[in-house]
């Protein structure tokens, strides 16, 4: 892939009209379903930037096509650096609140990943992660409930710090009631 062509699916992505959002979105999801090296390439050609800023979107198809985006992206723990120094943890987090489950899905996901690494575990925890995360696993829905629960599951294997802090916000009793 051209780095014209992913630089015009950016451009495209961050355009005002919702239906280039989507159709942008849709084939940068695409691209970065492929290979570790076209979701590197996404990264290091300024895709983070777009993503980021397209977490914030009202528009669910959207939202659904940014934090699959994540997810994908994550995955490789080359980028997972990336996600948490260009803006990631926070424009996740906003995902988490979206309505769409679809939506939480995919960002709980995307954080299990990060939260593999220590550094990304604390700041998850540390800046109003936890919080949502905990918040989810109270959700209605089973594969909330259960994404949650993994989630702090990987949060809480990697840190001691994050284990007292998921007890004191709550979190053994949200799990407790699944």
């Amino acid at each position: 892939m051209a780095e014209l062509d992913l630089q015009k699916l950016f451009l495209a992505a961050s355009s005002q009209d919702e239906k280039a959002q989507r159709t942008a979105l849709r084939a940068i999801l695409q691209l970065a379903g492929q290979n570790e090296a076209t979701k590197l390439k996404i990264i290091k050609e300024g895709g983070l930037g777009t993503l980021v800023k397209l977490a914030a979107s009202s528009d669910v198809d959207v939202q659904r096509s940014t934090s699959a985006c994540f997810a994908q992206l994550a995955t490789n723990g080359d980028n997972q650096a990336a996600i948490v120094k260009e803006g990631g943890l926070a424009a996740l987090f906003t995902l988490l609140s979206s309505s769409d489950v679809q939506v939480q899905r995919a960002s709980l996901a995307a954080l299990m990943m990060l939260a593999q690494k220590p550094d990304h575990n604390s700041e998850i925890v540390n800046h109003g992660g936890l919080k949502r995360v905990i918040g989810l696993a109270q959700s209605e829905n089973l594969e909330l409930q259960l994404g949650a629960a993994s989630t702090l599951s990987v949060l809480s294997a990697n840190s001691k710090t994050s284990q007292v802090k998921i007890v004191e916000e709550g979190g053994l009793q949200a799990l407790s009631v699944l």
